[in-house]
């Protein structure tokens, strides 16, 4: 029978984990393993291993494989723990992981072990930790004084007590790691382990990425910032504002007549726009026209200096590893179950599904001509080419749902003439457009901002981010044309709304049957000690998708749900260190004010829509990592609605290639008979998608 034990590492290395990523990290010279905890129960109660690996590293992997056997490997964060296993020579298949922060996050909790713990457990993490993790895991002053990296074992003659804390300390976290994994793992749907092994197999692959391109790039963005810099200061001598000081740059847009708020790339943008409109109006005066101007080339100078795309090059810079084949590889950017209750795939790091998409695509063999002018726009909006296939005769191919969401919604909406539309191949935009009687600029805002319950500021906001300017009574005229047309989806958001209220204030589970024959299930489930401290009456609940033969597509938790006046508020993680262990109110990012956290029908729909679109895709990613299993197509990136191969020569042709590919992404799973699902592919030697 196969069980489960928990597993926890505590290591050394010279490598700054946060800095340099695990792959770095593992393949410094320095690097070992310190100590391992193993903790298991024998049915009667928790047994444990602890294993000097500073002292008795050979003897210590024998014992340590022979107690894994053919169990099951939970670790919190287990990607760390199967990377120093793989160090040690114990390979293992990412099917025999499970990730212990997965779980916790799945079942509503926080990501890191000192927050899930306490909220899912009411245990909390020893305090010392950190204090011993400086003391033994980084360099110090044995170190400094051997003039050597390597861990020196004399720290442990030293610190004898320190060192039998620290084993209490990888003890405990092996412990709550398992126990998670024990209590919470039926909160999870069967398929989510292999989802899970999906994302493990893909952090170890790695985009292939061109470094010389990379360092090409950086050493542009460095040098364009070190000129507008010094334009800026020698168009302006006699100030000395500080371009890293938001106050001392509100200041210099006060005096001159301009209030800003923020100098992000978003409102330094937006800002641009506005005074260059009033400045080409042609009716500003001249000491006006002047002030503007001055405005305007801060606001330019910070664009340049800014950069939140390029400073990414940094950071691949930072954490990239040359493999065995020699090929550079960022690995590690992906983050299982990361997103808030959707369970969407989240990034770490260079954060992949943040760059910049492609307007226009340039040549970047011309960065090698310096007779060429790259400005940071250029270089930012062409950042994704620094990733290629690992063969320079070999291809990315990119694989694209399209619109996804907006045919999830109408599917379970029931809202047939858009399903309908979809299997034709039809426009939605064009038809919703319209039926509006309007351009297709406005079906398009419509759908993808008002299928949640948008009110008209919110769809105007959308719009502006869209690039597309609307005016107040524009956008509530939006959200009027569009729910006239899409009246099952008012429906439904009326219908879950009642579902909310109805199961908190009965305390009974209900049901309702939607569109695709699936049904949505809403029931109260176990409320955390933890939370039920802060709020003795809050209830949890759990949001439930079924198909029409019973069997469980997904599962999703709301905790410390209550009444607030007429509305449902309820609570959320919090991973601090510090304070308590839920919250319920945050602070608008547009208003500034405190806001609580709130459940309605709309919220809910969406939830439903984006979690049913991420089970579908994590399906077809499962599909798409199994279709193959040599080495000549590899799985190395993924998004909400997009998967990137890495293809060889060598096996099946390109073209095969991107047929199977295309065939899996339309083919939409047998739990939701009858989805409209569609794919587009594309492939070039860099990721230009």
């Amino acid at each position: 029978m196969v069980g489960m034990i928990g597993l926890d590492f505590e290591t050394y290395s010279a490598t700054d984990l946060k800095t340099h990523g695990l792959a770095r990290y593992v393949k410094d010279p320095a690097f070992r393993p310190l100590i391992a905890s193993v903790t298991w129960n024998d049915g009667n109660r928790l047994q444990r291993l602890r294993l000097d690996f500073a002292r008795a590293r050979s003897h210590s992997a024998t014992l340590l494989r022979e107690r894994i056997g053919n169990d099951k490997i939970v670790a919190q964060n287990a990607g760390f723990e199967e990377a120093v296993l793989n160090w040690l020579g114990l390979v293992y298949e990412p099917s025999r992981f499970i990730d212990s922060a997965v779980v916790a996050r799945a079942a509503g909790a926080g990501s890191h072990l000192e927050a899930c713990a306490p909220q899912l457990l009411d245990v909390d993490k020893m305090a010392s930790g950190m204090s011993l993790i400086k003391l033994f895991s980084v360099p110090g002053k044995y170190q400094a004084d051997n003039g050597s990296n390597e861990f020196d074992p004399r720290i442990i003659d030293d610190n004898p007590s320190e060192w039998s804390q620290f084993g209490d300390y990888c003890d405990l976290d092996s412990e709550l790691g398992l126990t998670i994994a024990e209590r919470y793992i039926d909160w999870l749907t069967p398929a989510e382990m292999h989802y899970q092994a999906v994302t493990m197999r893909m952090n170890r692959t790695g985009w292939p990425v061109d470094l010389e391109l990379v360092m090409e790039m950086q050493h542009r963005y460095l040098e364009n910032m070190e000129v507008a810099e010094d334009a800026f200061k020698q168009a302006y001598p006699d100030s000395d504002i500080n371009l890293n000081s938001l106050k001392q740059m509100k200041e210099w847009c006060a005096r001159r007549g301009i209030k800003a708020t923020s100098f992000d790339e978003k409102h330094v943008a937006s800002l641009l726009k506005r005074i260059g409109q009033k400045v080409m109006s042609g009716t500003l005066g001249p000491d006006k026209f002047d002030d503007y101007n001055e405005v305007m080339h801060l606001l330019r100078t910070k664009q340049v200096l800014g950069g939140s795309s390029l400073k990414k090059l940094q950071v691949i810079l930072d954490t990239a590893v040359e493999d065995k084949d020699g090929v550079a590889r960022l690995k590690d950017q992906y983050v299982h179950c990361g997103a808030g209750q959707t369970l969407r795939t989240s990034g770490r790091s260079v954060q992949m599904q943040n760059l910049k998409q492609l307007s226009v695509v340039e040549d970047v063999e011309e960065l090698d001509d310096q007779d060429v002018f790259w400005d940071n726009t250029k270089l930012a909006e062409n950042l994704r080419q620094v990733f290629t296939s690992s063969d320079p005769n070999g291809r990315l191919i990119v694989g694209d749902f399209k619109s996804v969401e907006s045919r999830g919604l109408a599917y379970m909406a029931d809202e047939a003439w858009k399903v309908n539309a979809y299997r034709k191949g039809e426009d939605i935009y064009q038809l919703l457009a319209d039926r509006f009687g309007n351009s297709r600029k406005f079906g398009k805002v419509g759908e993808l901002s008002c299928g949640y319950g948008a009110g008209g500021p919110a769809v105007q906001a959308f719009a502006s981010k869209m690039g597309i300017e609307l005016t107040e009574g524009e956008a509530n005229g939006l959200v009027h044309d569009w729910r006239g047309e899409c009246p099952r989806t008012l429906e439904l958001w009326e219908n879950l709304n009642a579902m909310l209220h109805s199961v908190l204030t009965t305390g009974h589970g209900t049901r309702l049957h939607i569109g695709g024959s699936l049904v949505v299930g809403m029931d109260i489930c176990d409320t955390p000690a933890s939370l039920l401290r802060q709020h003795p009456k809050a209830q949890s609940i759990m949001l439930k998708l079924s198909a029409s033969d019973g069997s469980t597509i997904l599962k999703r938790f709301f905790h410390g749900c209550y009444m607030r006046g007429r509305n449902v508020a309820y609570y959320k993680p919090s991973d601090r260190k510090t304070g308590d262990l839920w919250r319920t109110t945050f602070t608008d990012p547009k208003t500034k004010q405190l806001r609580y956290y709130e459940l309605y029908g709309g919220k809910l729909a969406g939830i439903l829509t984006q979690s049913l679109c991420r089970e579908i895709f994590m399906h077809v990613l499962l599909s798409v990592n199994n279709w193959w299993t040599g080495d000549r197509v590899l799985t190395v990136g993924q998004f909400h609605d997009e998967i990137v191969l890495d293809w060889r020569p060598g096996g099946m042709t390109e073209d095969q290639a991107r047929s199977v590919l295309y065939n899996l992404m339309s083919t939409a799973p047998s739990w939701i008979h009858g989805f409209p699902l569609d794919a587009e592919i594309k492939s070039a030697y860099r990721y230009i998608k």
